[in-house]
């Protein structure tokens, strides 16, 4: 069970910085995010590669039947630690989005500027 919810998060994980780094080249041109752009990165991919290497590990260690104390140990540790860089990225994400508007300002606006469709049509009676 551990190593199936541990697969399912790294999956996740992988999904997460790739729609991220896509979603990052239109925000690079903001000169005032560029420092939280680059942390909220930063730690998303020590998130991705801390946990694919602990994914290997764990696979390695099951594969080859290896329950030797220290290495669970070192797994998780490692799964601590990187819970603490995905709590990290998280804030950063949320500074971008809820102080700057990253990625909904422009949704927000395109939205009003847009008229209803159903503004100024009655319909017959």
């Amino acid at each position: 069970m551990c190593l199936f919810l541990l697969l399912a998060g790294t999956a996740s994980l992988v999904m997460a910085v790739l729609t991220g780094q896509n979603d990052a080249t239109a925000l690079r041109n903001i000169a005032e995010i560029q420092q939280i752009l680059q942390e909220h990165e930063r730690m998303a991919l020590l998130s991705l590669y801390g946990y694919i290497i602990l994914s290997v590990l764990k696979i390695a260690l099951i594969y080859l039947k290896i329950d030797y104390t220290p290495w669970r140990v070192l797994v998780f540790t490692g799964m601590l630690l990187g819970s603490f860089l995905i709590y990290r990225t998280a804030l950063y994400g949320g500074m971008l989005v809820y102080q700057w508007g990253a990625g909904v300002r422009p949704v927000m606006e395109s939205i009003r500027a847009t008229p209803s469709e159903s503004a100024g049509t009655e319909h017959p009676d």
